[in-house]
């Protein structure tokens, strides 16, 4: 597994069936196919549109390629739940959500619902 979910929420937007997901996450890091760069190990913020759907009775989630976008919070080696690094990038997370909130929205074209 190259990452664990520390934290996630989502919030309802005005696009139909569509939520963002925010989510705070370690990452062993590594290359991105994506990026094509190497991602560093640590703590991420990311926020990406998710749509949930209901087809014969099964329900989809449906996430797009390179939707959202994601903040690098704290480098750290250690892969240990609940230490000093998670909770100063849980704090940290919090700093920049808003922000990145803005960008996300702008960028896949989203409000956030009242």
């Amino acid at each position: 597994m190259n990452f664990r979910s520390i934290k996630k929420k989502f919030l309802n937007t005005t696009k139909e069936n569509t939520q963002l997901k925010v989510e705070v996450y370690y990452s062993r890091g590594g290359w991105n196919f994506g990026t094509g760069k190497e991602d560093p190990r640590g703590y991420w913020l990311s926020i990406q549109p998710v749509t949930f759907t209901e087809e014969a009775g099964v329900k989809l989630v449906t996430i797009s390629l390179f939707s959202g976008l994601k903040q690098f919070l704290a480098a750290t080696k250690a892969d240990r739940k609940g230490g000093k690094t998670e909770q100063a990038a849980l704090r940290l997370a919090e700093q920049y959500e808003k922000r990145l909130l803005e960008q996300v929205c702008t960028k896949e074209n989203i409000t956030l619902a009242a």
